[in-house]
């Protein structure tokens, strides 16, 4: 295991105060095998999205106030059919309403437009997603692992869906990853170049 990885592995057992041996580490290959192990641990068999539906109900009010839109908004819908982070000011008015952190995606548009962001993207790993493509559902997911903190007590987890969350939360953080990249199915190595 490289430092990355036991940096990680570290923040998640010291978050859930739990310790994970080292064979059962080693088969740790994605964020959802990690989840699954900290599920384990704790034996959360509660596949409940409770939490998930909180949001996304916080979520589709504000757009729906937003954009004074009667739309019905759907777990499976691209979210930037809603909303986008190119009207600052809507999207700036989108956080306050929902009075949680709401990281800006990158767009191609947005990275287009500004020399500084360009430059960036020469400097450092462009991220691997299409802002377009990402659904409402993956949204919450975002927007709740970048809120984890505030919204998860963590000497009361329920939930394998809350064990995801903060495992998204502490990836972005420990491996700054951006939040957009980290689904499920993401490999620890392969998509975020961890050893």
């Amino acid at each position: 295991m490289g430092l990355d990885s036991v940096a990680l592995l570290v923040a998640v057992e010291n978050y859930f105060r739990i310790q994970i041996p080292d064979a059962e580490a080693e088969g740790i290959l994605t964020v959802q095998n990690m989840a699954d192990v900290v599920a384990g641990h704790l034996d959360v068999p509660d596949d409940s999205s409770e939490l998930r539906d909180l949001i996304f109900q916080q979520i589709a009010d504000s757009i729906h106030q937003l954009y004074l839109a009667d739309d019905e908004i759907k777990l499976a819908d691209r979210i930037s059919t809603h909303i986008s982070p190119d009207d600052q000011g809507k999207w700036a008015s989108f956080k306050d309403s929902l009075q949680l952190e709401v990281p800006v995606p990158h767009t191609q548009r947005s990275r287009s437009n500004k020399f500084a962001g360009m430059l960036k993207n020469i400097f450092d790993r462009a991220p691997d997603y299409d802002w377009e493509a990402i659904t409402v559902e993956q949204f919450i997911a975002v927007v709740c692992a970048a809120n984890f903190q505030e919204l998860i007590d963590e000497t009361g987890i329920k939930t394998k869906y809350e064990i995801l969350i903060v495992v998204m939360g502490i990836t972005a953080d420990k491996l700054g990853v951006d939040y957009y990249e980290i689904t499920p199915e993401k490999s620890f190595t392969g998509d975020f170049g961890i050893d």
